[in-house]
């Protein structure tokens, strides 16, 4: 017969110098998921240190001034690439670009 409680998982103690690293590559890629694969740390645990952090007078990171800007060249491949395949990841695949930032591709 099966018991019906468990054992608590053990729970991995970070040291400040670990959690300080996390927020440098962070800071670095942009990405608490990236991060904490990474560092070989919990992603749970790093997107609550975020969590905690946001103090009032830290403001989130503006995504659109990080959006990548594209020239009228890449922008007119793209959409020539999009008629062919008729989906934007797809074309942003084919070119070599970050499907992520396909939006800056817009008009």
């Amino acid at each position: 017969m099966l018991s019906l409680t468990k054992e608590a998982a053990s729970r991995r103690k970070y040291t400040p110098e670990q959690k300080a690293q996390f927020f440098s590559v962070l800071d670095r890629c942009g990405s608490v998921s990236e991060a904490a694969a990474e560092l070989g740390f919990n992603q749970m645990t790093c997107y609550q240190w975020v969590h905690k952090s946001r103090l009032p007078e830290r403001v989130p990171r503006d995504r659109e001034a990080d959006q990548r800007k594209y020239t009228p060249a890449q922008k007119a491949e793209f959409f020539v690439v999009f008629d062919r395949v008729k989906s934007t990841t797809q074309a942003a695949r084919e070119l070599g670009l970050n499907p992520a930032t396909r939006a800056g591709l817009g008009p």
